[in-house]
């Protein structure tokens, strides 16, 4: 009867030392030998037998017996490798550590702490590295298999969870048949140029010697366990690694994309639009390079290459913002009170008829490679220490905040300051229909948002805001081109949805509204 039994790795490591090899001279047991097969077959019997009850000592005798009288053959995956050597501390002999206790001061012995536990060991630990996907494959032959015995192998393989040392996780089970697999390695009892040792049974191995200990004084002094023989097995040559074939498949189109922010020093609240332009520059920079093949800047790139970056950028080919807000948005979403991510997104106002597209793969990659180097938010002549902020890309099943999402709520306010577009004050004093209010509201209706009955409120008092400014004047100093921010509070007459965006470089992070249930500091 011939049984066919597949072993894998989930870990992709098979650790394990040869018999009486030494570790610093080996490199670790392969193929899997059959003597460590049929030793742990008896534990996993062991395991079933406590707990069905159903077990007798003559089954596991006969199915030792089988394992005894069979032979093996192998399909060794041929990308196995020896693995990278480890070495880790291993507990030995139990006593008092340390093992002096007294130490001489003064010309007297005089006795130290110390406490009895296990002295450490530094041991080297070999394993093969054995690929994931490619299983080892046993043909096991023999006369003395009957279908039950198969049915008693099955339950004890059923019960395996390491296979060699505790951290050699495996898994193994019987197949119906080998389909059409063969053979590649076959042990033979003649010592052939390159062929490795292999620990196998005796026809005649016993239960009582499968189950000795390696301390037992009968194994101590022998090169051979009783009830075992050295068979040789002769590898298959190693298949070249190559990489593997990777079909590219075009990403769809996605509607954000979000990363983590991770820095010792948070951005300063005043200075996140610096943050989200320094992102938008990079990825602009990037996407031009790609498009053009040499690095140049946004207003030296080709017509072509500015047209496709209009809805990324904001602006058309000759400068002009495009109209419909249908560009990129850039924003540090702050969450419990300070900054957790930037959302990057390109979808529709919500009241808007006209549709979107989403970022399509260039746009996607460009991105990626963009959080693939720290930011900072520090100006190039600012005199304090430049902090910066790595940025972790989040899969695209993370949920987006509640606000993007299209929630809906009465009552919205400030997660970032408001900058009005026009300039409010002449004299001191505030233009007429130019107050901040007045803009607010002409902004919102200009989009769709109904602003019947619309309020708008002050919260606290106004601060000093970083805001886009051009390249030209934009490193001249720290926080050059600041403008008053405002803290509102937007009472609807019905619930609207979001997002909101609005006033001086709304497409960066500035002047985006929240619920007021969902605002940092629950006021």
């Amino acid at each position: 009867m011939r049984l066919v039994l597949e072993q894998r790795f989930p870990l992709g490591r098979f650790h394990a030392t040869a018999w009486r090899a030494n570790p610093f001279d080996d490199r670790g047991e392969w193929p899997p030998s059959p003597w460590r097969l049929a030793r742990t077959v008896i534990a996993r019997w062991y395991q079933w037998d406590r707990e069905s009850g159903d077990g007798a000592r003559d089954q596991l005798d006969r199915l030792l017996r089988a394992l005894a009288t069979s032979s093996f053959s192998y399909l060794l995956p041929p990308a196995a490798r020896p693995g990278a050597v480890l070495r880790q501390y291993q507990p030995v002999g139990f006593g008092w550590q340390p093992a002096d206790r007294t130490k001489k001061l003064k010309g007297k012995k005089m006795l130290i702490p110390g406490m009895r536990a296990h002295g450490r060991s530094l041991v080297q630990d070999n394993c093969w590295a054995v690929p994931t996907d490619e299983p080892i494959v046993w043909f096991i032959e023999g006369e003395d298999w009957t279908d039950d015995l198969a049915v008693l192998l099955d339950r004890c393989l059923e019960r395996m969870t390491w296979f060699g040392r505790a951290d050699s996780f495996s898994t193994m089970r019987r197949l119906p048949d080998a389909g059409g697999r063969a053979p590649n390695c076959r042990l033979g009892d003649r010592a052939a140029p390159g062929a490795e040792r292999v620990l196998c049974l005796l026809p005649l191995a016993t239960r009582e010697d499968l189950e000795r200990i390696s301390d037992d004084p009968a194994i101590l002094e022998t090169s051979v366990p009783p009830g075992a023989i050295w068979r040789f097995a002769k590898f298959p040559p190693p298949a070249p690694l190559r990489p593997a074939s990777v079909r590219h498949r075009r990403l769809a189109r996605v509607a954000t994309v979000q990363f983590a922010l991770n820095c010792a020093v948070p951005p300063e609240p005043r200075a996140l639009c610096r943050l989200t332009v320094a992102f938008r520059d990079r990825a602009v920079s990037l996407l031009v390079q790609q498009m053009e093949g040499q690095r140049l800047s946004w207003s030296r790139a080709s017509r072509t290459s500015r047209e496709q970056l209009a809805t990324f950028i904001g602006k058309d080919a000759d400068g002009r913002p495009i109209q419909g807000n249908r560009h990129a948005r850039f924003a540090v979403w702050m969450e419990k009170g300070g900054p957790s991510r930037l959302v990057v997104w390109r979808r529709p106002d919500p009241y808007a008829a006209h549709e979107v597209p989403g970022f399509d793969e260039t746009e996607v990659v460009a991105l990626l490679r963009t959080a693939s180097k720290p930011l900072t938010w520090a100006g190039a002549r600012w005199r304090e220490p430049a902090w910066s902020v790595s940025l972790i890309p989040l899969p695209h099943e993370t949920p987006l905040p509640w606000e993007i999402e299209d929630g809906e709520a009465r009552v919205w306010r400030s997660m970032t300051a408001f900058v009005p577009s026009r300039h409010r004050l002449r004299r001191g004093l505030d233009r007429p229909e130019e107050d901040v209010g007045s803009q607010v509201r002409r902004e919102l209706e200009l989009r769709g948002w109904p602003v019947e009955g619309l309020s708008v409120a002050q919260i606290g008092p106004p601060r000093w805001t970083s805001v886009h400014i051009p390249p030209s004047t934009r490193n001249i100093r720290a926080f050059v081109g600041d403008r008053l921010g405002f803290d509102l509070r937007l009472q609807f007459k019905a619930a609207v949805r979001g997002p909101i965006c609005l006033g001086h470089s709304s497409m960066l992070g500035l002047g985006v509204f929240i619920p007021l249930q969902h605002a940092p500091d629950g006021a």
